[in-house]
This record gives C-alpha cells, structure tokens and sequence, in this order.
C-alpha cells in the first residue's frame, strides 16, 4: 500500500495498492481513497509502505499481541436436538471450549435432509495440540447431554499463528484506526469483550464503514 501519487494512474487517489493475481508474477495498481483490511494488524503493517506513520506505542501493542491457536470440531446432528437456531451457544463454565453454532438452521444446504451440521469453538491453552483435542472433546460430550445420542463426530481441525482467525486473543483490545486516515480494520483481530465466531468479526464493521464515510464526506 501506496500513497496514491506513486503511480501515475492512482494519482487522483489516496492509496495505491499493488494486487497480483495468483500464478501472476507483475502486481496491478488499483487506486483507493480508503480501505476496510480484515487481514489482521501484523499483515497491514506490513503492507503499508514507509510513507505512513504508525505511532510506536501502536506497532509495540501489535507486536506484543500473539495469535490464539484454535480448535474445532464438526459434528452431524439428526433433527432431535433441543436448540433451534443458528446463533452462537455459549458453554461459559468450561475451560476450553467457547461455544458452538448450528448454521443448518440458516442454510439447509450444508447437511443433508434431516439432518444438522454443529460447528465448536475452542481454544489452545497449551502447545500438545492432540492432547486438547482430546479435552475439548471430553468438555463438549459433558457439557453437552444430548451430544451423545444425536451427534456424530466427523472431524476436528486445528489453526494457529497467522491463519484467517482468531488474529488476536478476545478483548485484546487491538485498535480499529491505526492512526492512518482512510484506513480501518474489521475482523477476527479487533474483536471485543463477549464476542465470537462470526458475530465477532463483523462486530466493529458498522462503525468502521460510518467512520470511513464520514471521512470521505469531511
């Protein structure tokens, strides 16, 4: 990212952002006059080009922030179970495990008829990545009754460092503005206190879209 008199044809434009498409080794030049990053704080820093100024109280509180590892598992569910909706269903008591979403109950299409996909979330409190699998699924089948006789385990899958989630730990407390005009940031890595899941990452997007706009009307 650019200012956008570095190339001619973005010269009428606040930012110049450099795109290569995949298998494509030249990057195009696009002209932006703000933008919305979800792509964490760490990977915009490193995009921005040394034309613009980040305070260093900022870039020390992006850099002490580490990435959470996480955990997830996906279970088939038949039409028998209690909960009836696709939002998020916090389990606050355990130790690792956050919660779990139905998004059958939104989109059909992701499970066969009669039946319902369950999607979890938790947490890595520590690096034996089998090993938590291994307690988280002990947390969900206690804390979860019905687990047992209307679910099917059919895979678990882990994430870390610099994957598209969990960017920053919850209520890290990264800022959306990082000093920079025109730019904002939505997104796993600027979720809040009680946030999560998908509700978590589109938590910020209203305000950073009013901010932007209110920005370009100045």
């Amino acid at each position: 990212i650019l200012p956008g008199y570095a190339e001619e044809e973005t010269k009428d434009h606040r930012f110049c952002v450099g795109v290569r498409r995949r298998g494509r080794d030249a990057a195009s030049w696009v002209g932006a006059d703000s933008i919305i990053h979800n792509g964490g704080h760490p990977n915009l820093l490193k995009a921005l080009s040394d034309d613009f100024e980040v305070a260093e109280g900022i870039r020390k509180q992006i850099a002490d922030t580490q990435a959470v590892g996480g955990i997830g598992f996906c279970f088939a569910l038949d039409d028998d179970i209690p909960v009836r909706s696709s939002g998020v269903t916090m389990l606050p008591n355990l130790e690792r495990v956050g919660g779990f979403v139905i998004p059958t109950f939104s989109d059909p299409s992701l499970a066969p008829e009669g039946k319902h996909l369950m999607i979890t979330h938790q947490f890595v409190p520590d690096p034996s990545v089998k090993s938590e699998i291994g307690k988280g699924r002990e947390d969900l089948y206690e804390a979860i009754p019905w687990l047992a006789d209307h679910g099917e385990e059919i895979c678990v899958h882990t994430y870390h460092r610099n994957w598209p989630c969990n960017r920053a730990p919850q209520g890290a407390e990264l800022p959306m503005d990082i000093g920079v005009e025109g730019i904002r940031l939505v997104g796993d890595g600027v979720k809040g206190h009680g946030w999560m899941m998908v509700e978590g990452i589109a938590a910020n997007l209203h305000q950073a879209v009013d901010e932007i706009s209110a920005g370009m009307r100045a």
